[in-house]
């Protein structure tokens, strides 16, 4: 059965932090595929600093184009359609059974970010999304790898405790990724001070944003 992992979220710029993540992934878990999917209309992100869909898509595609095992999928950009805009946000869970129905007879991970993780209790319809997923958790930055570790692994158990109260089954990893600080709104605040991103995104990434003048405002 092949194996294939979602890597969602805004890519509000995608950097070499998601890089280092999916590729850590693919190769701890022997991944067949990481599927990148832009999230259309972010839940609890606000507008303000989020520039368009079609260039975060494109922007990623940028990133991930010489990869053989990522791949892009537009697919949250199919439930906003002119004829029927949905009343609601971006949901994992409708995500993941769109991408179920695409992929089928596959074994399903899903790659977050500690923070992320730690909001799972919270997610809608989660009964339906969290046992048919292995997550697969980044750590946080911290003062030391093996404190990083310790509290990474306490804070995950808290979650699959709290999932175990609402006999939901959580089967989590944590990824053994070096740590980099690194953050989307690091790098749109050094555009907005005219500072070089060179080194912190893609080659490709940096030419787009310079190119549509991107995250100056």
């Amino acid at each position: 059965m092949p194996a294939k992992a979602v890597l969602g979220g805004t890519f509000n710029p995608i950097h070499l932090g998601h890089l280092l993540m999916a590729e850590t992934a693919l190769n701890q878990l022997a991944l067949e595929q990481v599927i990148w999917v832009p999230t259309y209309r972010p839940l609890y992100k606000s507008s303000a600093e989020l520039v368009g869909f079609k260039h975060r898509l494109e922007m990623l595609k940028l990133a991930i184009a010489f990869h053989p095992s990522f791949v892009v999928s537009a697919i949250e950009q199919n439930f906003f359609t002119v004829e029927q805009i949905q009343p609601h946000s971006s949901y994992a869970v409708d995500t993941f059974l769109a991408l179920k129905d695409i992929h089928a007879a596959s074994q399903w991970y899903w790659i977050v970010g500690l923070d992320t993780f730690l909001t799972l209790p919270y997610w809608y319809r989660r009964q339906e999304l969290l046992p048919h997923c292995i997550w697969l958790v980044a750590p946080r930055l911290e003062a030391s790898v093996e404190k990083d570790l310790i509290k990474t692994q306490a804070l995950c158990e808290q979650v699959a405790q709290k999932m175990a109260a609402e006999a939901i089954a959580l089967n989590w990893q944590i990824l053994d990724m070096p740590q980099i600080s690194l953050s989307s709104q690091l790098i749109r605040q050094y555009c907005r001070d005219r500072r070089s991103i060179r080194y912190l995104v893609l080659d490709a990434v940096r030419d787009y944003i310079l190119q549509h003048n991107l995250y100056k405002t």
